[in-house]
């Protein structure tokens, strides 16, 4: 479940869920909020930005269990990329 807000360039994620099963040293139900900022390239075929990840004990009393941050970036691939880029998928 969640929501996302764009801003010109910029795009706003949010999301909440549930692991029911844990996570590795908390093997009860964990709730999370995962957070993203996007900064979208001007062609549209590229974005950077930053993910935020905070998982909560639950249903205790909602205190913070795990936390990470990272640095996301992704390029678009060609729906054609076999024929664009021949060799791309391939392992070196």
């Amino acid at each position: 479940m969640g929501t996302w807000k764009q801003m010109g360039h910029m795009v706003q994620i949010y999301h909440v869920g549930w692991t029911p099963g844990g996570i590795p040293g908390v093997p009860t139900s964990v709730r999370f909020v995962f957070t993203e900022t996007l900064a979208v390239s001007n062609d549209r075929n590229s974005y950077d930005g930053t993910v935020d990840q905070t998982f909560y004990d639950a249903p205790v009393g909602g205190n913070v269990v795990a936390h990470c941050s990272s640095t996301t970036r992704a390029t678009r691939i060609s729906v054609n990329q076999s024929v664009d880029q021949p060799n791309a998928a391939a392992i070196k």
